[in-house]
């Protein structure tokens, strides 16, 4: 396809559309030396061609690269390949201007000596592990590509934003609250029935999965009703433990996060805690 100039953001990099209408940056050394809006690119000159589908990402995206220097975009770009890749998910566009944007102040950080520890590190290597891995390998790339030599205790950060991008938020606070649920349900569920997960079990990955669901419906205050309420008594009847525990997270999330759990919520979650339970006895 033969692309048009839309906007010249420097020497190496132009705004352009594709065949679908879609903003798209394209990279390349000398790619917009004298040129101008509506002149034809130089097909050979095309090195990298970044898909935006978001406005809002490309207006942001343009304001990003007036202050950082553009490698910075093109390893991110590596990072969400990968990552789609490994995850088999397509991540939102925004993570071109959230993790971008932190890579460059990771480094700023980096070269004062400030390295900063993670709070929710521990949760995130159980409850996301691929992510983590993921993130892990990131910081491999940043450091190649970058030449500098961010450490492995980025990589929580980074795992963060490839979370929020799974799950298409546009503030990272997203994943963090996401996240600080499940270590609270899990601790719930811990107490209630005075058991230690086999976090390698397929119980337990299952009931994690299922968990994150249920988390972003929370905080999105998405309702959920999937028509097994009529399974409600029979799970009360044949699994009281885990109805019970599940009864106590209904109470939780009421009060702390206002939202009203269905009894369809109610039966997955017992099913779920239930089989958990189960193979822990």
């Amino acid at each position: 396809m033969q692309y048009k100039v839309t906007k010249v953001f420097n020497n190496n990099l132009i705004f352009s559309k594709n065949e679908l209408g879609h903003d798209i940056v394209l990279k390349g050394a000398g790619i917009g030396f004298q040129k101008h809006k509506d002149d034809l690119v130089d097909g050979n000159r095309i090195e990298h061609i970044f898909v935006l589908k978001d406005d809002d990402v490309s207006n942001k995206l343009t304001q990003l690269l007036k202050q950082i220097p553009d490698e910075y975009l093109s390893v991110v770009d590596e990072i969400k390949t990968f990552a789609q890749e490994k995850l088999h998910k397509t991540l939102s566009d925004n993570i071109y201007i959230t993790l971008t944007d932190h890579i460059y102040f990771a480094k700023q950080r980096l070269s004062e000596g400030l390295i900063f520890q993670n709070q929710l590190l521990w949760e995130i290597k159980r409850f996301y592990k691929t992510e983590y891995d993921v993130a892990l390998e990131a910081i491999h790339l940043i450091n190649r590509d970058l030449h500098i030599h961010l450490p492995d205790e980025e990589a929580s950060f980074i795992a963060l934003h490839i979370i929020n991008a799974e799950i298409g938020g546009k503030e990272i606070q997203s994943a963090v609250d996401i996240t600080q649920l499940i270590k609270q349900i899990v601790q719930i569920v811990q107490y209630q029935l005075k058991i230690q997960f086999d976090e390698d079990s397929l119980s337990y990955t299952r009931f994690i999965l299922h968990l994150k669901f249920f988390a972003q419906r929370v905080l999105m205050k998405q309702k959920f009703d999937d028509d097994v309420e009529f399974l409600y008594e029979q799970v009360h009847a044949k699994m009281p433990d885990a109805f019970n525990c599940a009864l106590k997270i209904y109470d939780f999330v009421e009060k702390k996060y206002k939202y009203e759990v269905s009894k369809s919520e109610i039966v997955y979650l017992t099913i779920h805690i239930n089989r958990i339970y189960t193979s822990e006895h």
